[in-house]
């Protein structure tokens, strides 16, 4: 009977030290349980401030930091060029004409008469550095078979901040090229004939463009021995000194930007100078 007391304490003794001992795992794991959840609770905090805050988790920042981004985020890089100014992809364009530029011609630089369609020409969109050092927009109207090429060289001209006072349509003169040319206007395409008459010019193929007239005048020696300049107000330029920013010399930025893609200039000629004159005859 004393046996069978003891046996009984002994089983009793060993089911109380079991169970202590899965309370005290269960309370172990509960306890490690806690802590991952608090753990990962405060992960979840950290990362939820530093988003807040304009940071990216570490994980993030490693894969930002493979693709070449430092710092978190997004890298967003903009064309700089060597003018300094900032550029976006409709700063350079070619277009059909629009309709409104087409209806600006008709009638101005497009007579009735013209030898040419509309559907043959092309709008140029460009930046250029100014007198006044600034980037300005202008605007040509070109023949489709050289408007690549145009619009290369006076992305050019632009990083290499050739002066350009100004890029209107000639329309905005009405169609007048003396006007044009007396307010240094930088244009292309008009259906005109040469100076002085006889021939069509090939500006009115659109396959010539003409640079700061003002500063780089045609100039022409007469039988009588007198001198026509055009316009008369460039006659104060006839003294080619290069001194004078946007007067083109030959192998500066501008003569080396046409004449480096085949194109003609004015002022090679020898029987007369057209220095704003560039002109393609290839086509």
């Amino acid at each position: 009977m004393e046996k069978a007391r003891i046996i009984k304490a002994a089983v009793v003794a060993v089911v109380i030290l079991a169970m202590s001992a899965d309370f005290a795992v269960f309370a172990s794991a509960k306890a490690f349980g806690n802590q991952r959840a608090d753990r990962s609770r405060i992960e979840i905090r950290s990362m939820d401030s530093n988003i807040r805050n304009g940071s990216e988790p570490q994980a993030d920042q490693s894969r930002e930091e493979e693709n070449g981004v430092e710092g978190g985020g997004v890298k967003s890089e903009s064309y700089r060029d060597q003018a300094g100014e900032e550029t976006n992809d409709d700063d350079f364009m070619i277009s059909v004409l629009p309709g409104h530029i087409a209806d600006k011609m008709n009638g101005g630089s497009y007579p009735e008469d013209a030898a040419i369609g509309l559907e043959e020409l092309r709008y140029v969109q460009v930046l250029h550095i100014g007198f006044d050092g600034r980037a300005h927009r202008g605007e040509l109207v070109v023949n489709q078979l050289v408007a690549e090429e145009i619009l290369e060289i006076f992305m050019e001209l632009y990083e290499k901040k050739y002066p350009i006072e100004q890029i209107r349509l000639i329309d905005d003169y009405g169609a007048d090229d003396e006007a044009s040319m007396a307010d240094n206007n930088t244009s292309g395409f008009c259906w005109r004939e040469v100076a002085g008459g006889g021939s069509m010019s090939v500006h009115a193929q659109g396959l010539a463009i003409d640079i700061n007239p003002l500063l780089n005048p045609y100039v022409k020696v007469n039988r009588d021995g007198s001198t026509t300049v055009l316009p008369p107000e460039g006659k104060k330029y006839l003294e080619r000194n290069g001194r004078t920013p946007g007067m083109i010399m030959k192998g500066d930025a501008c003569h080396e930007a046409f004449t480096s893609r085949g194109w003609e200039w004015g002022g090679d000629w020898t029987t007369l100078k057209d220095y704003q004159h560039f002109y393609k005859t290839s086509q």
